[in-house]
């Protein structure tokens, strides 16, 4: 029988808990190869560790992310990426229902915000492009639009790029993966989600969605929504509300806009502002 003193015993308990305690980081990336070639993340994050691997799809993160956070810790986020790779052979809405399950994994082990990055419109891609949107999309409304509450908060790379044109410098050579310019944008993107806990979407470099609702107003209509009006401002010369009117979502008409005139009624929609819509309701009669 082998006999072990205290001061033995209480060495091994005391490194024990200061593994733990070293292995503990803010923030986990994780995901597929826009993850693993993010260089400096370790430098740029303070006390975060980068796990991205190249190839791997949601339906592997689905079986691996409980392993990573349940090593790491993270008391302030996980920065996730994965999809793009799953819809090379399966269907947006199969590959959506596995990145549901790695967010109830990652929220069911104690981690409080998730930051998602959005696909991108790689030039080498275009045949999935459509996929790429039909899948941010069910993120969108699942996530951002249903009900949002400050632990999901998605920075939507697509249109944010294609509002710059989508040039090819945000790609590496292969027209696939980013290059240092397109690293740029994400970092500073993503440096603005982790400094704002209310806002739940960003396009463009700015907040289009936060939890109650609004956004910063600085972003022109989503073409990615499905909610989207299809009124014009009204030529009449009588001053009402267009009873059709929605903005972006369903529960957006006139009435939303006047509960917050000083906000909402400056907003750009389709080219025009919401008080040509909704003149009544922002005091314009």
């Amino acid at each position: 029988m082998i006999s072990y003193s205290t001061k033995t015993i209480f060495t091994c308990i005391v490194l024990s808990v200061l593994s733990s305690v070293s292995s503990s980081k803010e923030i986990i990336f994780a995901g597929d190869s826009d993850i693993s070639r993010w260089k400096n993340t370790n430098e740029i994050y303070e006390n975060s560790v980068n796990v991205g691997e190249g190839g791997t799809t949601c339906r592997q993160w689905v079986k691996r992310i409980v392993k990573e956070v349940d090593k790491y810790t993270p008391k302030t986020a996980v920065v996730l990426v994965c999809g793009e790779n799953d819809l090379y052979n399966r269907y947006a809405d199969e590959v959506f229902k596995d990145f549901r399950k790695v967010i109830e994994k990652i929220y069911a082990n104690g981690v409080d915000r998730i930051i998602y990055m959005g696909t991108k419109p790689e030039p080498d891609t275009k045949y999935l492009h459509k996929d790429y949107r039909e899948y941010d999309e069910m993120i969108r409304n699942y996530f951002v639009d249903a009900a949002p509450d400050g632990k999901f908060t998605m920075v939507d790379v697509y249109p944010s790029f294609v509002a710059m044109g989508n040039p090819r410098s945000l790609y590496a050579n292969d027209d696939l993966h980013l290059s240092k310019e397109g690293y740029n944008y994400w970092n500073a993107w993503l440096q603005s989600a982790l400094t704002d806990n209310d806002c739940v979407r960003w396009q463009d470099g700015y907040c289009a969605v936060r939890t109650d609702g609004d956004g910063d107003g600085n972003n022109e209509d989503n073409n990615n929504s499905p909610d989207e009006s299809t009124s014009t401002p009204s030529s009449s010369s009588s001053c009402s509300d267009d009873p059709n009117f929605r903005f972006r979502r369903n529960n957006r008409n006139c009435d939303w806009v006047g509960r917050k005139p000083n906000k909402r009624c400056k907003k750009k929609y389709k080219g025009s502002r919401l008080w040509e819509y909704c003149p009544p309701s922002c005091g314009k009669c």
